[in-house]
């Protein structure tokens, strides 16, 4: 981003330019400080999170309810491209013993990752469900999916999928803050094809009880 910013403002005060030039590269000015703000708070949130002293206090946590919150904070982002967002949720608690702050991070991190591959006019699936003693929630898109050469490096730091688009670009650090979320709380990951042709991200927990 940095990059991008000092190009275009070198560009600028180089020579007078017209209007519609100056509203174009503030444009990008813009969208790229707020890749970058983006990638401090996340760099942040990782540095914190490893140098913690102790895991966060869990309590009983309903995935249900976390779901339908976080797909509602992505409503708007949907419908920007205009994404179907589908919530599937049981009419009963779901519930897990872990910090709703990560888990809420958690979610967040599934459901943004997925607005950003599925294509516009694509599907976004947010499912909650409980089986025995286990908990679920898969997160499902119509993206182009995982590629072979990137499946073994998701989780990395700083790794950026090659099917990554112009409009998907991050800085490769929302599933790796997923995955230490995920670590942290007991889960495990189930990744694979979508049945809408894209990804398919599911954690999985042993379920809690209100007793």
């Amino acid at each position: 981003p940095l990059s991008v910013i000092e190009a275009h403002t070198s560009l600028a005060l180089a020579q007078e330019r017209d209007a519609a030039w100056y509203r174009g590269a503030f444009g990008r000015v813009d969208r790229e400080s707020k890749r970058m703000r983006r990638l401090l708070e996340d760099m942040l949130w990782l540095a914190r999170f490893d140098a913690a002293a102790a895991p966060p206090a869990t309590e009983p946590v309903d995935l249900g309810v976390l779901a339908a919150q976080a797909a509602d904070r992505f409503a708007a982002v949907a419908e920007t491209r205009r994404l179907h967002l589908g919530v599937h949720v049981p009419p009963t608690q779901v519930l897990v013993a872990a910090s709703p702050d990560l888990l809420d991070r958690l979610i967040g991190v599934l459901l943004d990752n997925a607005c950003k591959y599925a294509p516009e006019e694509g599907t976004v699936d947010v499912t909650v469900a409980a089986e025995g003693t286990r908990a679920t929630v898969t997160v499902d898109d119509s993206g182009p999916g995982i590629a072979e050469e990137d499946a073994a490096r998701i989780f990395d730091r700083f790794h950026r999928s090659v099917a990554t688009s112009s409009e998907a670009g991050g800085a490769g650090l929302g599933l790796a803050i997923g995955d230490a979320i995920v670590r942290a709380t007991g889960g495990r990951w189930t990744v694979g094809r979508s049945p809408a042709g894209g990804a398919r991200f599911s954690v999985t927990w042993s379920r809690a009880s209100l007793g």
